[in-house]
């Protein structure tokens, strides 16, 4: 969520993931999908203000287990 906006917002027309041997370790990774807010979900960054753990909405992903 919070790399699109970035993106978006740098204008950036592709992405380069770096470090994702760190997470071949773990059976599962969670992924912020939206968030959940005042006026209803999200899937765009809210203001600094509202961000909350509370708010933050996870799917959880199995890990690969695996290095990289």
């Amino acid at each position: 969520m919070a790399t699109r906006y970035g993106c978006r917002v740098q204008g950036a027309t592709s992405v380069a993931l770096t470090n994702l041997d760190v997470l071949g370790y773990l059976d599962r990774v969670q992924i912020c999908t939206h968030y959940r807010l005042p006026g209803g979900e999200s899937d765009r960054v809210p203001v600094s203000a509202l961000i909350e753990d509370e708010n933050l909405v996870f799917e959880t992903l199995e890990g690969w287990q695996t290095d990289v």
